[in-house]
Parts: C-alpha cells; sequence; structure tokens
C-alpha cells in the first residue's frame, strides 16, 4: 500500500485523505496532525453520559430529617407526610439517586 503522496507508476499520485489517485501531485493536499488531547479533555469525553445530575432537593431533605428524628412529634409528622403515595415514591427515588451520587 503505498504512503500518503506517494506516486505510483500508472495510476498517479496516492491520497490517503481520499484513499484513491490523482493525476496532479497538487489535488492529493497534505495531512495534519490532529492536536494532542490532554488527559484532562480525555477523562472528561470518558464521562460524558455518566455524570450524575443528583441535586439536593430541601422539601426531601425535611422529611429525611423529621424521618430520622428521634422525637415522637417529628416522626408522627413524618408518618402523615408519607401516605401520600406519590411523596413516598418521590422519597424513594430520591434517596436512590443520592445513594449513587454517594457511591461515585
Amino acid at each position: 500500500m503505498p504512503t500518503h503522496g506517494e506516486y505510483v507508476a500508472g495510476k498517479g499520485w496516492y491520497s490517503a485523505v481520499h484513499n484513491g489517485y490523482f493525476d496532479k501531485a497538487d489535488k492529493i493536499g497534505r495531512i495534519v496532525e490532529a492536536p494532542k488531547v490532554h488527559s484532562g479533555h480525555a477523562a472528561e469525553v470518558a464521562a460524558w453520559g455518566r455524570k450524575n445530575t443528583f441535586q439536593q432537593d430541601p422539601q426531601m431533605e425535611r422529611m429525611i430529617a423529621l424521618r430520622d428524628s428521634d422525637k415522637p412529634r417529628d416522626q408522627s409528622a413524618f408518618d402523615s407526610l408519607i401516605k401520600n403515595p406519590s411523596l413516598r415514591t418521590s422519597l424513594a427515588g430520591y434517596e436512590a439517586q443520592k445513594a449513587g451520587e454517594d457511591a461515585s
């Protein structure tokens, strides 16, 4: 296989850019070396799609504080809040996201 810019008899000048032959050398162009990728850029690109977008929710944090409290009044307030099924599932999802953030 010829290298870029090499003349091959009967075919012409080889262009690695076009993967073909040209009759004039000035048509093949030149290959420019790509810039080096720094380790910081490589790490950022590797993390694309895996970045955790977790953000704390003050309402959920208050509910967790009520649940974890030793005061009976706080625990009864949590029990009355958690009766709402949508809040129960929201809290479970929030805690799962929070646990995932702590693990990474």
